[in-house]
């Protein structure tokens, strides 16, 4: 494996490029605010308890300080307030329909730099029965908190409430150098951390993100669902963190909840759609999940695209059923869980695997040799410190990642990918030998350090298990003789499921870029995610039989058709999102008897050709009771064919007779 100063954060930035032109002008710091003395233009110092509050007041009236500096000269003592605390960056707080995670409504937040210069804000006093509390409600992406520490209590009592963080509820910007000794009791919440109660690098926008690293936790932490020492859902970065042994983390809850020392789940579960990433952490207090599931040391849950590297744990887990010291459940334990140790006396002690990690003894992990160990994968130099009789500790001196990971590890221009190239060619000065997976060809794009780079694909590649691969606009293209491009076949009883996201494939006039069959015991599924497209072919899609499509945020196109829908067997479903879209950029192909189901509302023109005249009362189009389509008109629905109408009435579209 590679060195992890190179592995982390090489991933994904080729394509992340995040450029933002700021032209500020901000408000001048209001008359109630006297004592907070401004340094510059845009620049505050916050010297007594008063000052933060009217600071606050003036961040929830509107003002972000988008480009600003708030510089905390001083330790606060809150409670010379004598009032429960109001929130920076006060939100409104919704669900994401694809994810159940909590996005944000309403509310600019705080997209300044809070620089903490080294002291504490103390009796940080809250007692809330609504979402997105914390001593910062909603950092925005442009925001910085650093080098501050906080103390006190978070309380939220009320049923369903989400986002409930010692430090910030929401965090969509970077945390850096922020200890919390806070206690955050919330029995009634999902989306529990000492640090952030969520961690979005995910949803929203495309600017730096989710970002929390060399950060630690000593409160404790208590959640109905995922609620972890550091965040309750990890949809971002965390790197060298810490979860100290009074960061007691508790899940009274029952079911499939999620509690871990650093992240309660990683990514979100369901349909995996966020990518986390987890490196070079420790947890070292207990964790219960009741009687519930998913109690990890250092996550409770990880979905199929994040990732756990380099993190070691000596806290124990105890609950209901899958309870691990490092992931209590982990849906792709061989690619996303790597290099991580547990001691071997915490049961269960018959056990090693992802699960679990390396399992060794006290001696050893009390030992400068285990804390060498962890720093020849580290990210960054001089990340962790070791001595002979105590645990590795971290320096909180790591680097600030990128958003999504980037950087660069090698120069390929081409990546290759052939059904029978070499799999094991992850060597950067071997770029012409051909790899045998798609998930591997897209991980060396996403490392390289080439404009431009992009995968050529030299013959036709079967997807024959199930997978997710996701890149950052790789460009796959096809330069092989055979008549398809990708095949996911469902073979025996096993289905089997393909998911893309990130990928701009260009077809080079192949004539069909997917075809997708399963059989009457085992469906064949696709789904398109995350700005991929297709273009450049004959048939974008071709569902063969027993196939099922979802196409979300993408753009799909051919000369023939965008999708064709061979067999009676085969549904697709649309799903769009607040802020996306899909683009279907030729006709969509239906068979007798297949119907296309909209989810919500469909923000492109969809145009649609029948087999046949299509009988009376025949549904095409099936909106689903969530829809949020209620034009009775439909105007981006198109039909070819003649001798009918298509009606819509505000729940499908169906077709009736017509004069001929």
């Amino acid at each position: 494996m590679q060195n992890l100063k190179n592995y982390h954060l090489d991933r994904k930035l080729l394509s992340i490029i995040v450029a933002v032109a700021m032209v500020i002008s901000m408000f001048a710091w209001t008359a109630g605010t006297a004592n907070a003395a401004q340094t510059g233009a845009n620049d505050i110092n916050i010297n007594t308890a008063q000052d933060l509050a009217d600071f606050a007041a003036d961040v929830n009236n509107g003002n972000t300080y988008l480009g600003s500096t708030v510089t905390l000269t001083a330790s606060i003592d809150l409670r010379s307030l004598g009032v429960d605390w109001t929130p920076i960056g006060l939100a409104t707080i919704g669900s994401d329909p694809g994810t159940n995670s909590p996005v944000i409504l309403v509310g600019g937040g705080f997209a300044g730099t809070f620089e903490g210069g080294g002291n504490t804000i103390s009796n940080l006093t809250i007692n809330t029965d609504v979402s997105g509390y914390g001593l910062f409600g909603y950092l925005a992406p442009a925001g910085t908190i650093q080098n501050l520490t906080v103390s006190g209590t978070v309380t939220a009592t009320a049923a369903a409430t989400d986002a409930i963080g010692g430090v910030v509820a929401y965090n969509s910007g970077i945390i850096n150098h922020v200890t919390n000794n806070a206690s955050v009791a919330a029995a009634n919440s999902h989306n529990v951390g000492g640090i952030a109660g969520f961690n979005n690098g995910y949803y929203g926008n495309n600017l730096p993100n989710g970002i929390i690293t060399n950060c630690q936790n000593t409160g404790a932490i208590t959640g109905l669902s995922k609620a972890g020492g550091i965040t309750g859902e990890n949809a971002g970065v965390i790197n060298s963190c810490s979860n100290a042994i009074t960061g007691v983390v508790t899940n009274p809850g029952s079911g499939k909840n999620g509690a871990g020392g650093i992240a309660g789940r990683n990514g979100n579960n369901d349909t995996a759609l966020e990518a986390g990433e987890i490196f070079d952490c420790y947890n070292a207090a207990p964790v219960s999940t009741s009687d519930g599931r998913w109690g990890g040391g250092i996550v409770g849950f990880e979905n199929a695209l994040s990732t756990t590297i380099n993190c070691y744990d000596v806290g124990a887990v105890t609950g209901y059923e899958d309870d691990y010291p490092i992931i209590g459940s982990n849906e792709n334990p061989a690619v996303t869980v790597l290099d991580n140790y547990s001691l071997d006396s915490i049961p269960p002690t018959t056990v090693e695997d992802d699960r679990t990690g390396t399992r060794k003894d006290q001696i050893y992990m009390q030992s400068v040799a285990f804390a060498e160990l962890l720093e020849t994968k580290a990210y960054g130099d001089n990340v962790w410190a070791g001595a002979a009789g105590v645990y590795p500790a971290l320096t909180y001196t790591a680097p600030v990642p990128p958003p999504s990971g980037g950087g660069t590890h090698n120069d390929y221009a081409v990546i290759y990918l052939s059904h029978d190239g070499d799999d094991e060619s992850l060597a950067p000065d071997a770029p012409a030998t051909p790899v045998a997976t798609l998930g591997k060809a897209v991980a060396l794009a996403d490392q390289s350090s080439v404009a431009g780079v992009y995968v050529n694909v030299l013959d036709t590649i079967d997807f024959a298990a199930t997978q997710s691969i996701f890149g950052n606009g790789i460009s796959v293209q096809w330069h092989g003789s055979d008549d398809t491009m990708f095949t996911v076949v469902a073979h025996s009883t096993t289905p089997v499921n393909l998911t893309l996201g990130g990928l701009k494939i260009d077809g080079e006039d192949v004539d069909t870029v997917f075809a997708v069959e399963g059989n009457a015991s085992a469906a064949a599924g696709l789904t398109l995610r995350n700005n991929t497209s297709i273009d450049e072919c004959g048939t974008a899609i071709d569902m063969v039989a027993y196939g099922n499509l979802t196409l979300n945020q993408s753009t799909i196109g051919g000369t023939n058709y965008s999708v064709r829908l061979e067999d009676s067997t085969d549904t697709m479903t649309i799903f769009t999102g607040p802020g996306q879209s899909l683009d279907v950029d030729s006709v969509v192909y239906l068979a007798d008897g297949d119907v296309i189901t909209l989810n919500s509302a469909l923000t492109s023109d969809l145009t649609v050709e029948t087999e046949d005249d299509p009988a009376d009362g025949e549904v095409l189009v099936a909106v689903a009771a969530d829809s949020d389509i209620a034009d009775a008109s439909v105007p981006f629905l198109q039909f070819f064919g003649s001798g009918v109408d298509f009606v819509a009435d505000g729940t499908d579209i169906y077709a009736v007779s017509a004069s001929r």
